[in-house]
């Protein structure tokens, strides 16, 4: 390790303007997939508490929070869909690594259908908003993403549920998010159907340092999963970040994982 990564220069504060209405806080899945720039990349870290912390001690240093979770961490709840002979988790070819989710922040109304892509390590993402309380309405319309779940059958298959920091550049011409995640839960759907879900949606949504009472299996426990996400290539602070703090990607799921725990757990 180089004597400037030992923290002897000071750490540059970046400042979100008040009129700023950049959109680069999206998930860059979201952002390529929107303004058909670059591809989106997503490098997953599994890290000890500890070492999480010093990831986000510079992000809060170098980056600006997320617009939406400026007060600090938010809870985000993915309720993940599979075949029912769980093609996305055994990586059938046939699915071309894509996966669908719903998604939940904090306790709001509103929810997320979700559709996500990942082929030769790059990511592409879509993603269709809509009232809880029309969720039954909306899984039998014709959007895009209803009509892909409805033909190959998919159904709900758990619920993982975790506590969110998660950060951006502002001022930087390139698109970069880093997100950290900590406290993961999860619940297996026992009886995989839409009243289950929906059951499940219905009942209170925990704060962000509180459990879900069926959440009962935790996930990589002592362990953070950190996440940096860019347009086509790494930003040198990140590289920076990786360089001095000795970070190694890994390849892993959260559906997967949780799968595994609660099956075998």
């Amino acid at each position: 390790m180089s004597k400037d990564s030992e923290g002897s220069n000071p750490v540059e504060m970046i400042s979100v303007p008040s009129s700023c209405n950049s959109q680069n806080y999206l998930s860059p899945g979201l952002y390529a997939s929107n303004n058909r720039d670059g591809n989106a990349v997503e490098l997953k870290f599994l890290l000890p508490i500890e070492r999480a912390c010093l990831v986000r001690d510079r992000a809060i240093k170098e980056l600006a929070r997320d617009p939406h979770a400026a007060a600090g961490s938010y809870c985000v709840e993915s309720l993940y869909l599979d075949t029912p002979q769980f093609d996305a988790f055994h990586r059938n070819p046939t699915l071309n690594g894509t996966k669908y989710r719903f998604r939940r922040y904090n306790e709001s109304k509103k929810l997320f259908l979700e559709r996500k892509q990942k082929v030769d390590g790059i990511v592409i993402k879509k993603r269709q908003e809509f009232d809880i309380q029309e969720i039954c309405r909306f899984l039998e319309s014709e959007d895009e993403l209803c009509l892909e779940i409805r033909s190959r059958s998919f159904r709900p298959s758990c619920a993982v549920q975790y506590r969110r920091d998660a950060f951006y550049d502002p001022n930087g011409s390139e698109v970069c998010r880093v997100t950290v995640d900590d406290n993961l839960q999860s619940e297996i759907f026992e009886s995989r159907t839409w009243d289950e879900l929906v059951s499940f949606l219905d009942g209170k949504a925990p704060s962000v340092n509180e459990a879900r009472k069926g959440c009962s299996q935790f996930l990589f426990s002592g362990w953070s999963v950190v996440e940096f996400k860019f347009i086509n290539t790494m930003p040198v602070r990140l590289k920076q970040w990786v360089e001095e703090l000795r970070l190694v990607p890994m390849s892993f799921s959260k559906y997967r994982s949780a799968m595994v725990v609660g099956f075998d757990g």
